[in-house]
């Protein structure tokens, strides 16, 4: 984190089972440091998913905002709706496609 950047960023991080929320120590760790930084974590399998409901309340677009996504694609697909319908633009969309063959 640059020390004088003081934006505001908001992990918003999915996982079927709480054994899967990787890095949870450290992002708690780094959110002391910077009060800028602030996480939910959702453990999928027993809270259920992120609903376009919960985006359309959490994260309205706000000029200058990004939304960065990384996962499967049928759930990029899905919270890119959901942001849609929250009023993001494409422009203001990133993705990284998150993917294993491990069925192959």
């Amino acid at each position: 984190a640059n020390k004088g950047d003081t934006r505001k960023f908001h992990l918003d991080f999915s996982a079927p089972h709480v054994e899967d929320l990787v890095f949870q120590t450290e992002l708690e760790q780094l959110a002391i440091a910077h009060p800028n930084l602030t996480f939910t974590f959702r453990v999928t399998r027993s809270t259920g998913r992120l609903t376009p409901e919960e985006v359309q309340r959490l994260y309205p677009y706000t000029e200058g905002s990004v939304a960065f996504m990384c996962g499967p694609q049928p759930f990029m697909n899905a919270v890119r709706s959901y942001l849609q319908a929250a009023g993001w633009q494409d422009r203001a969309l990133r993705q990284e496609l998150f993917s294993s063959k491990l069925n192959e």
